[in-house]
């Protein structure tokens, strides 16, 4: 085999080394563009998420803030009064009573159906609201991979997971489901000896959709806005088509009046043989959390807002009927998709 020169072997040397040169600056540059291209989606998705927060966040914190005032309002001060009476409702379906004169009773029935109607909207706006084209973003980088071994390890060590509240929230997906479950009481029932008490629990998930689909607006193009009371209360007057859809709310209330004076609130559920109350506070309580997890998200408590402790809601039940509202669970067929989550 003939040697080399010299000079030749420093040639093929150089040639060499301008090639691995041009290979590592290429790699360097290639890996820069992926870090910077990764670094601006981040700061996209943080500007998204913040976006996600003001559309839907504040507006279901609101929602969720006057529906626990009205809630409240309704079981610890309203059920010995006949505010809640069928016949002022029937009043308004006729153009009647309120409906002819606002200084008549009627309002407080109304605006009651217009809050839980209200929730269902705003979680319809969500599920519309949510540019769904953004869950395959990272669909098939190691960023998929890396989530699922987060999700492993954090399952393995019992660590807490951070949930975003538009991908599968159980919290959103609990207040829907107790809306429709027929057997949350039914040992609290039997250990009272009730005997077939009245309830409203027949709201069922796809009659709540509709109901939130009833409940907006359209906004612009893609932008979806929830009913004012006045929207909302000119088509209950006047659209039987519309008012047909709100029937089961309506079941919540209607009647829901002169229980006794002066007792305990599940001695009023017992001689009333009533037991909506209940569904109501366990409505509040989930409403609660779920305010308490938004506000955490928000950051708000870093501006002393006001906060309202779940368990301020259950204070005068028995044991068992707390144990009943606050174990209240879904499994994985119960759980509404309300949205997915935009930002790994």
């Amino acid at each position: 085999m003939e040697q080399l020169d010299k000079e030749t072997v420093i040639k093929i040397l150089t040639a060499f080394a301008v090639i691995v040169a041009a290979f590592v600056a290429g790699m360097l540059g290639f890996f820069a563009q992926l870090i910077l291209k990764r670094f601006d989606n981040l700061l996209a998705g943080k500007k998204e998420k913040e976006n996600q927060k003001l559309k839907f966040y504040i507006p279901l914190l609101r929602c969720l803030y006057e529906l626990d005032d009205r809630l409240d309002r309704i079981v610890n001060k309203q059920l010995d009064s006949n505010w809640l009476d069928a016949k002022y409702l029937d009043d308004i379906k006729n153009k009647k009573g309120f409906a002819s004169n606002p200084n008549n009773t009627g309002y407080f029935i109304i605006s009651s159906i217009y809050l839980i109607a209200s929730f269902f909207g705003l979680t319809e706006a969500i599920k519309k609201g949510v540019d769904t084209t953004k869950f395959s973003y990272n669909h098939k980088t190691i960023v998929k991979y890396w989530n699922k071994l987060k999700i492993i390890a954090n399952k393995t060590l019992g660590l807490k997971q951070n949930q975003n509240i538009f991908q599968f929230d159980p919290d959103i997906s609990i207040i829907s489901r107790i809306f429709v479950h027929p057997d949350l009481f039914n040992n609290y029932i039997q250990t009272k000896s009730l005997i077939a008490p009245v309830d409203a629990c027949k709201l069922h998930k796809h009659i709540q959709h509709s109901i939130g689909e009833m409940m907006l607006e359209k906004d612009g193009e893609d932008k979806y806005r929830v009913k004012s009371f006045r929207e909302f209360y000119d088509s209950y007057i006047m659209d039987e088509g519309f008012r047909f859809w709100f029937v089961l709310i309506e079941n919540l209330f209607c009647n829901l009046s002169n229980f006794q004076k002066n007792k305990s609130i599940e001695k009023k559920v017992e001689l009333k043989n009533d037991i909506r109350p209940l569904r109501l506070i366990a409505i509040q309580y989930w409403c609660r959390i779920l305010m308490k997890n938004i506000s955490k998200e928000l950051d708000l408590d870093e501006l002393n807002l006001e906060t309202r402790p779940p368990d301020d809601v259950l204070i005068n039940l028995s044991d068992e009927l707390k144990s009943t509202i606050k174990s209240f669970k879904l499994d994985n067929t119960q759980t509404y998709l309300l949205g997915l989550k935009l930002n790994n």
